[in-house]
């Protein structure tokens, strides 16, 4: 699977959005749709709050459109539009036009930090504040938003990034810490960052159905390999073949005090598929080898 840039994943979107065809504003409840369908997975207690925390642009539309979905599915889902700004998206704008009557989910507008709720201690949060169209750390307002959040022992799900984070590059400023996040179509790139585990949390991904024409023509230096991907990599077996079929390699390696490494190769070796193996270890070695893959022959020295 390759793995995109920011970038790329904008242009992939608008390449589906002029090739499928598809309406932006669908392709996001498409996105919200695959969301959901993962959050109900992993939280199907229908009496659970989920309070959804959107900002204004097109990941708070995902969000948004998230909470729609989860009320005609019977969570009681509540939305906090941070509207710091003022700036907000179309499809944003969208969302907001065909929710459901106010009775039956509540719509929270917020103009400053200083209006955040207090939180219910079992309340699952949902971070849709900013998606992978940041370019800029958070500050002010946003800032003090994010760190709210993470003050909150409350746990949170982030939809396809954590707010304040960098899809391809070092976060310098606040971000979400999320305990979850749910990336669409491919994990980002800021997921295989060591310094990011605290605030991806455990991730997961899902297509949302954008254009396969679009991932082909274009090349990409990162690539994520799936289980399905690796099980091609698996050549089918004559039923007549023997281990003498599938090549014969010599490991030289151990010494006393080391000889795990020893074993862990072995055990590697022949698990990648090697018909035979011969270990040549020191003599301090013979036997465990001989204990732990008795499989191999040993050379002693």
């Amino acid at each position: 699977m390759k793995l995109f840039s920011a970038e790329q994943i904008r242009s992939w979107d608008a390449y589906t959005i002029e090739h499928e065809p598809i309406a932006s504003v669908e392709l996001m409840n498409r996105a919200a749709g695959v969301f959901v369908d993962w959050l109900m997975q992993h939280y199907s207690d229908t009496g659970r709050p989920v309070w959804i925390f959107a900002g204004t642009g097109n990941n708070g539309g995902d969000g948004v459109a998230a909470a729609r979905l989860l009320h005609y599915r019977f969570y009681p889902a509540k939305v906090f539009v941070c509207d710091f700004g003022g700036k907000h998206s179309a499809d944003f704008d969208a969302q907001i036009a065909a929710m459901p009557p106010r009775d039956a989910v509540q719509l929270h507008t917020l103009k400053s930090p200083a209006e955040l709720p207090e939180v219910p201690a079992n309340a699952l949060l949902v971070d849709a504040l900013f998606g992978s169209g940041l370019t800029r750390p958070l500050e002010g307002a946003w800032a003090q938003a994010v760190d709210w959040l993470n003050s909150l022992p409350n746990e949170k799900v982030a939809i396809d990034l954590p707010s304040g984070l960098f899809a391809d590059k070092h976060t310098p400023g606040p971000c979400v810490r999320a305990d979850r996040t749910f990336s669409f179509e491919t994990p980002k790139r800021a997921f295989f960052f060591p310094e990011n585990a605290d605030r991806v949390g455990e991730w997961a991904f899902g297509s949302i159905g954008l254009h396969p024409e679009f991932s082909e023509q274009n090349e990409s230096n990162f690539h994520y390999l799936t289980q399905p991907e690796a099980c091609l990599l698996i050549k089918k077996r004559p039923r007549f073949s023997h281990k003498g079929t599938y090549g014969h390699a010599l490991l030289l390696n151990g010494r006393f005090g080391s000889m795990g490494a020893a074993v862990l190769a072995a055990e590697a070796c022949l698990r990648a598929g090697a018909g035979l193996l011969t270990a040549h270890v020191p003599r301090c070695g013979y036997e465990i080898l001989q204990t732990r893959v008795p499989e191999a022959p040993v050379q002693r020295r």
